[in-house]
């Protein structure tokens, strides 16, 4: 799962692995769903503010006006 996240097939972000290995962990009982639930509610306002912040594409310069440099 780690070669995964890090080497990121495809160029899916890390949640396509991390999001599914978080099940079996609580389940196993590696992790305690009120921690689980925990960590959610914190992470929440972080996660949101990172998928709404744009990130340089292939259509960053056409938003932008063109190159920084001129």
């Amino acid at each position: 799962m780690l070669v995964a996240a890090v080497d990121r097939p495809g160029g899916l972000p890390e949640a396509v692995v991390a999001v599914p290995a978080a099940g079996p962990a609580v389940v196993a009982g590696l992790v305690g769903a009120d921690v689980a639930l925990a960590e959610i509610v914190e992470l929440a306002p972080t996660v949101g503010f990172l998928a709404a912040v744009p990130r340089p594409g292939p259509t960053w310069t056409a938003c932008s006006g063109g190159s920084a440099a001129r």
